[in-house]
């Protein structure tokens, strides 16, 4: 008789990088797309970019659309959000 099986333990996805390098071409947009699950909708991206601004405005300044090469960016905290529409 063989001994019963144990489970297998369950999967643990690693963390989100809570920094971001900002690399030439990058954008918020993109940035919170690539950290929103695959098939976001765009209202997904656009809450998610406007989070990421106002987490980061004082490394951004007042331009969301300028993002410097080696700015470090924070992701923002889980269920913080910015305002829909208009800017952040």
């Amino acid at each position: 008789m063989e001994p019963p099986q144990q489970p297998a333990p369950p999967v643990v996805q690693p963390p989100e990088p809570a920094e971001v390098v900002v690399l030439r071409g990058d954008t918020l947009w993109g940035i919170a797309a690539a950290h929103l699950p695959t098939g976001a909708t765009d209202a997904e991206i656009d809450t998610a970019w406007r989070a990421w601004y106002v987490a980061n405005r004082q490394v951004i300044g007042d331009e969301p659309d300028l993002l410097l090469p080696g700015q470090r960016l924070t992701a923002p905290a889980p269920g913080d959000t910015a305002p829909p529409g208009g800017q952040p």
